[in-house]
C-alpha cells in the first residue's frame, strides 16, 4: 500500500518503488450497464457516493447532454444515422483533481475515470461502480500519475 505526505500544498503518494507520485487515476469501462442509472438524478446519488467513499471534497460539478454524434463519426464506425448514440457526461471537480462519467445510454456503456491526488482504494471504487451502474466491467485499470 502506498503511504502519503504532504510537500508543501500538494500531497504526494510514495508507491512500493520508492518513486513520488502526484496522484493516481482509475479508469473504469463498464458494458452492459442498467439504462436507469443513466441519468442526471443517478449520477449525482454515484458522485455523492464516490466521494464520501474515497473521503474527498467535492467542488463543483457538471453535467453535458449529448444527443447525436456528428456524420463523420457514424461514417467511421459503420453506424446510420439512425444508431447515433446519446448520454450524458459529468465531471465531478473534488479539491484534489476531479471525477469524470460518460454515459451511452443506447449501447448501456459507462466510462469512468477518478484521479486525484490523495490515495484510494482503486478495487473498492470500481467494485461500488460496478454496483452503482449494475454493469460488467470490461477493464479497470489504476495509473501512477508521476
Amino acid at each position: 500500500m502506498a503511504e502519503t505526505f504532504q510537500k508543501g500544498n500538494i500531497q504526494m503518494i510514495n508507491d512500493s518503488n520508492g518513486l513520488e507520485t502526484y496522484g493516481k487515476e482509475l479508469i473504469i469501462d463498464l458494458h452492459d450497464c442498467d439504462q436507469e442509472r443513466m441519468n442526471r438524478r443517478e449520477l449525482k446519488k454515484y458522485f455523492e457516493v464516490i466521494c464520501e467513499m474515497t473521503g474527498v471534497t467535492p467542488c463543483k460539478r457538471t453535467f453535458w447532454d449529448y444527443h447525436w454524434w456528428p456524420a463523420w463519426v457514424c461514417k467511421f464506425f459503420g453506424w446510420s444515422d439512425n444508431d447515433r448514440i446519446w448520454g450524458t457526461s459529468v465531471v465531478q471537480f473534488i479539491m484534489t483533481s476531479n471525477i469524470t462519467v460518460h454515459t451511452i445510454y443506447n449501447m448501456k456503456q459507462v466510462y469512468v475515470n477518478v484521479f486525484s491526488c490523495d490515495d484510494f482504494d482503486s478495487k473498492m471504487v470500481t467494485k461500488v461502480t460496478r454496483m452503482f451502474f449494475n454493469g460488467i466491467v470490461k477493464q479497470a485499470k489504476t495509473l501512477e500519475r508521476i
